[in-house]
């Protein structure tokens, strides 16, 4: 499904002649981040490589489109996560305010890679397709039905609710199956979308 058929679709659900596409743009907009937050997809991996430079701080940047680690890896092995009460001393990193730190011994030319889930790609211009649009539509629909029933104080907020959080009900689930089967689609936790 292109962005101009869902935008088409979510104002047939929400059957509104008062919002204008700029309105259901971000709606729909908002509908994604929210998206974004309850689920892990094999859609949202990402892998951001850094070289280690000759001074290095143990310093790497937090990727801008950063959603939730999967792994760390120096030289393709993974390193460990270390927690708060760990000391300088161990080889792994700590994900702080500042970035990851890393800890541990590290050859310049070394190639860190941070595999993460990242955000979705971004609102494209009319007709064109997204990776959530071809997969996950119908619950970015009903997610962005939500925010749009706040705004316009719309009873049916319930109803759209109750249909996003069946449809996330369906991922967790064939999140369970294909975890269990060795699958891609995972979720962060359980809980409803509302």
């Amino acid at each position: 499904m292109d962005y101009t058929e869902l935008r088409t679709l979510f104002h047939g659900f929400l059957n509104r002649d008062d919002c204008s596409d700029e309105l259901a743009d971000q709606f729909i907009s908002m509908g994604l981040r929210r998206v974004e937050r309850l689920l892990r997809t094999p859609l949202q991996k990402a892998i951001e490589s850094f070289i280690i430079p000759e001074a290095f701080d143990g310093i790497v940047d937090v990727p801008r489109d950063y959603l939730g680690l999967i792994e760390v890896r120096l030289d393709g092995r993974p390193l460990k996560r270390l927690t708060s009460g760990q000391t300088d001393a161990m080889s792994g990193f700590k994900l702080g305010i500042d970035g990851f730190k890393l800890y541990g011994t590290f050859q310049p030319q070394s190639v860190i890679e941070i595999e993460y889930y990242a955000e979705f790609d971004k609102t494209p211009d009319p007709g064109g397709t997204t990776n959530y649009g071809l997969v996950l539509s119908d619950l970015v629909i009903f997610s962005g039905l939500i925010f749009a029933a706040t705004y316009y104080t719309d009873a049916r907020k319930a109803e759209f609710e109750q249909v996003a959080a069946a449809l996330k009900a369906e991922i967790d689930e064939m999140s369970a199956l294909d975890e269990l089967a060795g699958g891609l689609v995972v979720t962060p936790y359980g809980g409803g979308i509302a």
